[in-house]
């Protein structure tokens, strides 16, 4: 956790913070947002990584497929599974 957090405040020359606004900016994310994400990340218990191990150990079980995207993408039901490995 203390290392995500450092991630999320890195020091940046001039040219990536240019590029780091840039992209906040084409993609409507803001410093609140960071300062969200932190807040969440800091709160985080011991219990919470426990539950979360659980159910990854639950998709690993079951051979589950974790699908990343945005969610308009997904309502499309033309969508196919290709295996990659």
């Amino acid at each position: 956790i203390i290392g995500t957090v450092a991630d999320l405040d890195p020091h940046l020359s001039h040219k990536r913070q240019v590029d780091t606004a840039d992209v906040w900016y084409l993609t409507d994310y803001s410093a609140e947002k960071t300062l969200e994400t932190r807040r969440e990340l800091m709160s985080t218990e011991a219990e919470d990584l426990l539950n979360l191990s659980q159910v990854l150990a639950q998709a690993v079980e079951n051979n589950a497929i974790c699908i990343v995207g945005p969610a308009d993408v997904f309502s499309d039901k033309d969508l196919s599974l290709i295996d990659i490995s």
